[in-house]
């Protein structure tokens, strides 16, 4: 019987009311309660499972906040539901399928991902960019290594790109840079991608997108600063 409670709370869904206490407050979760923007879609969703979504999480120690920095996304759809966590600051960090469980118990399960999608967050370095990214105007471009075959097309995603940066949108952002990249091959584009994910106080992706970009553009202008910047991430992630 012990073995069967042990299990139970380290699921910490579906064992009925026997732990009710251990459900009150998150595990392994030190500070303030955790904020968490709760959305419920899909073709089985309603207003009723939203607000019951909502209660779980209030009831497992949560916090709903629409400004939250994670976001716990539901879809359901008879048996083939779908769990996404997402941080504002990262993008998606978690995207999984979930059976046909009940509300109780997918949204249990949610916002323990989500605790521990903010868990890892706080644990992150931040290390803010010291640049931004390169923003297109007529004339010469700023890096010539490879020929630049920019098209409307091109240039309009990495246009947005910029204007979705600018506005804090930064996984957005970097879908335009990665859209306009496939299609100009501009390594410049690479810097941008760099500097949107630094944003996102995404080190390690920064990092490989700002090496690409100095071995691809090796007499770039900012050739110097970016290779500055990449031995700073490199001691933020503790690579010295």
């Amino acid at each position: 019987m012990r073995n069967v409670l042990l299990l139970c709370m380290a699921a910490l869904i579906g064992c009925g009311e026997d732990n009710e206490e251990a459900r009150r407050a998150p595990i392994n979760w030190q500070g303030p309660a955790p904020h968490v923007l709760v959305q419920v879609g899909g073709p089985e969703s309603s207003s009723d499972k939203s607000d019951d979504c909502v209660r779980t999480v209030l009831k497992l120690g949560g916090v709903f906040d629409p400004q939250a920095a994670i976001v716990m996304v539901l879809y359901l759809q008879d048996s083939q539901n779908h769990l996404r966590i997402i941080s504002r600051t990262r993008g998606v960090v978690r995207d999984e399928p979930r059976p046909g469980w009940t509300m109780e118990r997918l949204c249990t399960d949610g916002f323990y991902a989500a605790v521990a999608a903010a868990s890892q967050e706080a644990r992150m370095p931040i290390v803010p960019p010291l640049m931004a990214p390169h923003k297109p105007v007529p004339g010469p471009p700023s890096v010539v290594i490879l020929p630049k075959p920019i098209g409307t097309a091109a240039d309009q995603f990495a246009s947005s790109g910029v204007g979705l940066f600018d506005q804090g949108n930064f996984p957005e952002a970097i879908g335009q840079f990665i859209q306009a990249r496939t299609l100009s091959h501009d390594p410049v584009l690479l810097f941008d991608i760099a500097v949107s994910y630094q944003s996102m106080n995404d080190v390690m992706q920064a990092l490989k997108y700002y090496q690409m970009y100095a071995d691809m553009a090796p007499d770039a202008k900012n050739h110097a600063e970016v290779a500055k910047e990449i031995t700073r991430l490199h001691h933020a992630l503790g690579n010295d």
